[in-house]
């Protein structure tokens, strides 16, 4: 089979690859589509956000890992009766299995699983000649990962229900009150989630900020009461002028800037919750007085089970729009060229969400 195959840091190639051999428990699925994620762009680099975001640590990344963790496709094989209901089924795939017996997984907290195996990465699953991911025609999945999803959510939605969850999970870290004020640093399609998933969960007024116009345009088409161009404009100064305590209960911040966390904790309101969704490993410094009045800063990693089924309703009943995320399309053979158009200099300025189609090799790309 062809696969997008992550050599070494910043080496991406097709490749052919042997299709997976099933383990007790697993489905093969035919996968159809494939989002790239920022993720994905940060592990071509070289970096590993999976270990700074789980494990608090650095880690390197090991040789010949097929990228991707957002993929959807149909189910074409299983090694057990158990699991032959799924044959021909629609589904949504969980991108990672926790152990279930560590402390964290004791404790409630899979997403925080230090023993997790995760597709798109090599985390959890010793030596191998290929790290199973997503950015392929096949990919053996547990079938207890498997979601089916309804005729009436594409490949491509279904897709995205791993940012979605992501989203979830993140506007649960920060205890979101109804009628919170809440301001998204950083709008690309989690910070756009974040937003449509805080307006559900009774947000007064979002605040959805950015230094590009494609995500703000997104952002807007989602619902977003405001939206701040940081090249244009001051977003603190934005803030003070149009929020009626001069502050803001929550902040979501993406961008991972020390820069723009120091704005962030400026207009946030006392008792505040600020929550990183980027980690990286940077040191710099934080005056304390920055945090006074009851301030939080938290973290948010990745997401659970129980988020993968939320996201999966919400959609199928109409809550979230994924539709207006998607701006290119690419068949597997053109995934170089899919990174390089987010890689390049304001490439995310054209681009924001990027789908891979895993299914129809050489096809020609689309824009849409």
């Amino acid at each position: 089979m062809k696969a997008a195959v992550l050599s070494t840091p910043q080496k991406l190639e097709i490749q052919e690859i042997p299709i997976p051999k099933l383990e007790f428990g697993q489905v093969l699925i035919k996968v159809r589509k494939c989002g790239i994620c920022g993720s994905d762009l940060r592990y071509f680099k070289g970096e590993n956000p999976w270990s700074l975001h789980t494990l608090g640590i650095r880690r390197d990344n090991p040789p010949n890992t097929v990228l991707g963790h957002e993929f959807s496709g149909e189910v074409v094989e299983a090694n057990d009766r158990s699991s032959n209901y799924l044959l021909g089924k629609k589904v949504a795939v969980l991108a990672y299995r926790a152990c279930g017996t560590c402390q964290q997984c004791r404790k409630g907290r899979s997403n925080l699983c230090v023993n997790t195996k995760h597709f798109g990465h090599g985390a959890g699953w010793g030596e191998m000649d290929y790290y199973p991911g997503g950015m392929a025609e096949y990919c053996a999945v547990w079938a207890e990962n498997c979601y089916q999803i309804p005729e009436t959510v594409s490949f491509e939605e279904a897709a995205l229900l791993d940012i979605v969850g992501v989203a979830i999970h993140a506007v649960k870290v920060s205890q979101l009150e109804m009628g919170d004020t809440v301001v998204i640093l950083g709008s690309g399609p989690v910070g756009c989630l974040i937003a449509q998933i805080a307006r559900i969960r009774g947000a007064k007024t979002i605040f959805c900020v950015d230094k590009a116009d494609k995500p703000l345009e997104v952002a807007r088409a989602i619902g977003a009461d405001a939206v701040v161009n940081t090249e244009k404009e001051d977003f603190s100064q934005f803030l003070l002028d149009n929020t009626d305590n001069k502050t803001v209960d929550v902040i979501y911040d993406s961008t991972g800037s020390p820069q723009v966390l120091k704005k962030g904790l400026s207009v946030l309101a006392p008792q505040g919750r600020l929550v990183l969704l980027a980690i990286k490993d940077e040191v710099f410094p934080l005056p304390i007085l920055d945090i006074a009045r009851e301030k939080t800063i938290k973290s948010s990693a990745n997401s659970d089970a129980t988020d993968f089924q939320i996201s999966l309703e919400l959609l199928a009943r109409g809550k979230i729009k994924l539709k207006p995320f998607i701006t290119h399309r690419f068949d597997l053979s053109s995934t170089l060229e899919a990174f390089s158009l987010l890689l390049k200099e304001g490439g995310k300025k054209e681009g924001f969400k990027v789908m891979i189609n895993c299914c129809c090799f050489g096809e020609a790309k689309d824009k849409g």
